[in-house]
């Protein structure tokens, strides 16, 4: 949370470096966010080393243990991004089937999935 919150308050001031400042326009963009997904990364590096010693343990570079029981983790793996796959296409199928109706329609299918995406991100989470 700590590493988020920080990264998120930040995001802003990069934005505005290299969008307005430096005038890189969508690549400024693309530099604003690939910084704050970095500054993330590094506070949970550190975070997790550091000041958390229970979970220290957790906080190692992959090695050969993580293809350890790999047939179990595709075997759940893949059908369930399959099952998330189909029904996002669902969701942009009916996105552009709105479009036939009205410009209007399909504004208020967009904004409708993107709540429901934002309602589903708990419990991608989980």
């Amino acid at each position: 949370m700590i590493a988020f919150l920080t990264s998120a308050v930040l995001h802003p001031f990069w934005v505005y470096h290299f969008v307005i400042v430096k005038k890189y326009e969508l690549l400024g963009l693309a530099y604003a966010s690939g910084l704050t997904n970095l500054i993330t990364f590094l506070i949970m590096r550190v975070v997790y080393s550091c000041c958390l010693p229970d979970l220290k343990e957790t906080n190692i570079w992959p090695d050969r243990r993580v293809f350890n029981n790999f047939k179990e983790y595709i075997s759940l793996g893949v059908p369930n991004a399959v099952a998330m796959m189909i029904d996002n296409w669902e969701q942009e199928l009916l996105t552009l089937a709105a479009g036939w109706v009205g410009v209007i329609h399909q504004a208020g299918m967009v904004i409708l999935l993107n709540l429901l995406t934002f309602a589903y991100m708990g419990a991608y989470g989980m």
